[in-house]
């Protein structure tokens, strides 16, 4: 399987003019000693490899953002573009966003809510814009695929090893985000701090503050990249 391969140059065989492309190093991954993802997972990920692969991989994202469904409830879509603000701001936002990326690679404008494809393809532009490179084609490790996993989720100031576990350094890292490092199986459970939308009030956001229990985007990225023989 392709993941963050030419990360969006190869999305649409060249349409518009996209920024220089990613690439992430092929290196071997072992088969994790435990799973997290069930047969039906394992089943919706090939569903939609197709649309993962154009956009390079989104898996790991897909499972945190909507644990594979292709709606949401609140607004945002399948992988919860959440560019901050509260109702018809939020949405208005959302809009403003898809309509941007979607001129910019050069493919109709939809609506990422009810279009799959469209969601991905804001997702992957987002995460684009979240790889701190400094070359424009820079290959990278599987470090910086999750430094810029924390910045698609925001790179929370909370992210830290005092206030995951009331010792040590204050500086925020990857590492200590649930959203990319979080492993329940192996013991890893951090606590996720934020807020979101509100499904009942979209005029509101929640206060998120609790030990969270999923995996973490790099590592559910690892799992499916050690199994894709399933996905063949």
């Amino acid at each position: 399987m392709r993941f963050l391969i030419d990360l969006l140059k190869a999305l649409f065989g060249g349409a518009g003019n996209p920024p220089a492309p990613v690439v992430v190093q092929s290196t071997p991954v072992a088969a994790p000693a435990v799973h997290y993802l069930s047969d039906n997972q394992m089943a919706l990920i090939k569903k939609h490899l197709p649309v993962y692969q154009q956009a390079c991989g989104m898996a790991g994202i897909h499972y945190r953002e909507a644990e594979f469904a292709t709606f949401s409830q609140v607004p945002g879509g399948a992988f919860q573009l959440d560019p901050g603000g509260t109702g018809d701001e939020l949405k208005n936002a959302i809009v403003k966003y898809t309509a941007m990326v979607c001129k910019l690679y050069g493919v109709p404008v939809k609506d990422l809510e009810t279009d799959f494809f469209t969601a991905c393809l804001v997702a992957v532009h987002e995460l684009k814009s979240k790889v701190r490179a400094t070359t424009e084609i820079t290959p990278i490790d599987d470090e910086a695929l999750a430094d810029a996993y924390w910045g698609y989720n925001g790179r929370s100031r909370h992210h830290t090893e005092f206030e995951q576990t009331q010792k040590g350094t204050m500086e925020p890292h990857w590492r200590w985000s649930p959203y990319v490092s979080n492993d329940p199986k192996n013991g890893i459970v951090l606590r996720i701090t934020g807020t979101m939308p509100d499904p009942k009030d979209p005029t509101k956001r929640l206060k998120i503050d609790r030990p969270d229990p999923r995996p973490g985007a790099l590592v559910i990225y690892r799992e499916v990249r050690a199994r894709q023989s399933e996905l063949a």
